[in-house]
């Protein structure tokens, strides 16, 4: 066994991801700048969400990278353009 533990198989697959993250992204266990940005643009693709209302977004789907100059205009997106 390679020392992850989960409590669903489906989850092992993503093992290698949480290792990239662990090796690439964090700077030595540091929290820098690169993390900051990463976190900040997932809460900021994830957090339109809506089960009742589908024009408010369907959640964490790619959004604020793939609709970059639409996502970026609105005000409580400010300063993600720096980042995408």
């Amino acid at each position: 066994a390679d020392g992850h533990v989960t409590a669903h198989a489906a989850c092992c697959v993503l093992f290698p991801i949480l290792e990239d993250i662990q090796t690439n992204l964090f700077d030595g266990g540091e929290c820098g700048e690169e993390v900051h940005e990463s976190l900040r643009l997932t809460f900021h693709d994830a957090i339109g969400f809506s089960k009742n209302n589908p024009a408010v977004g369907g959640g964490a789907d790619g959004s604020m990278i793939i609709f970059a100059d639409t996502e970026t205009n609105f005000h409580a997106n400010g300063g993600i353009d720096d980042i995408v």
